[in-house]
């Protein structure tokens, strides 16, 4: 199993703990991970006010488009998952 899928299953792993902790389900019983970026969860804006505009899309797609759907590695230093009105935040550590 490559280290980004170990990494990621342990965040799952505190994930759940925390779902626990709030009485929510777990994540899934066989995760899948994905990258998600500028996303947005907003229902207050029409389809004609997109909340990210086409340049910075195009930005994005441009600096880490081919890198994420080719090898498949993003550096960050946190995470953060909301769970209904809580977040939390994990601090990511490693060496790159």
């Amino acid at each position: 199993m490559p280290r980004a899928v170990q990494q990621l299953l342990a965040l799952t792993n505190k994930l759940d703990a925390e779902l626990g902790r709030l009485r929510l389900p777990t994540y899934y019983a066989d995760p899948r991970f994905h990258t998600s970026l500028a996303w947005s969860t907003s229902t207050s804006l029409s389809s004609r006010d997109p909340p990210f505009s086409d340049s910075l899309l195009a930005d994005l797609e441009v600096r880490l488009g081919k890198k994420l759907r080719l090898e498949g590695e993003v550096f960050a230093g946190e995470l953060c998952v909301k769970v209904g009105k809580e977040t939390a935040r994990y601090r990511l550590t490693g060496s790159s």
